[in-house]
């Protein structure tokens, strides 16, 4: 009969092999090593100072969106919308989704790296998913947005094309 020994049966001698004992495990056995941690602390002050541009840039669009709105009001006057105001209406319409493209995920990155700093704090396999669940919130919402931009930019796109085709006819 076979002797068990305490070696593996199968080991690659070209694996990876991991010196470093900054690990911190949560009890279950499961660990999170240097490799996972020291990226995310690098990256969580790009990440805060990316976010905190996002937001002004979506602030600076929302200026831009009131002063559109109040020259549209000043244009109309009491006469009511009238044809040559449609396409600032439109123009404001891609303003204010442009802010939104631009606050949304930058308040999703925001709460990205307050999920890194909580990782870091006390870096456990639960909150290292709860983190992977924060980063995949931030790309599902982005890829969303992105999809819904690029479909007000067609949509604009075949409104111009109408409304030139009917003032030449």
């Amino acid at each position: 009969m076979r002797e068990s020994s305490s070696l593996p049966i199968e080991q690659n001698p070209y694996a990876e092999q991991s010196t470093q004992t900054d690990v911190a495990d949560d009890g279950g056995g499961r660990a999170a090593p240097a490799q996972i941690t020291e990226p995310l602390r690098r990256s969580r002050l790009w990440m805060y100072l990316l976010s905190l541009l996002g937001l002004a840039a979506a602030a600076l669009v929302l200026l831009m969106l009131v002063g559109g709105l109040m020259f549209m009001m000043r244009l109309s006057g009491v006469q009511g919308i009238r044809r040559d105001i449609l396409p600032f209406l439109v123009v404001n319409l891609v303003y204010g989704s442009l802010a939104a493209a631009l606050a949304i995920p930058s308040v999703l990155l925001w709460r990205f790296a307050l999920r890194i700093g909580w990782f870091l704090r006390r870096p456990t396999s639960q909150r290292l998913e709860a983190l992977l669940a924060s980063q995949a919130r931030f790309w599902r919402w982005s890829g969303g947005i992105v999809l819904g931009l690029v479909t007000i930019y067609i949509l604009m796109i075949a409104f111009s094309i109408a409304m030139t085709w009917t003032d030449r006819w």
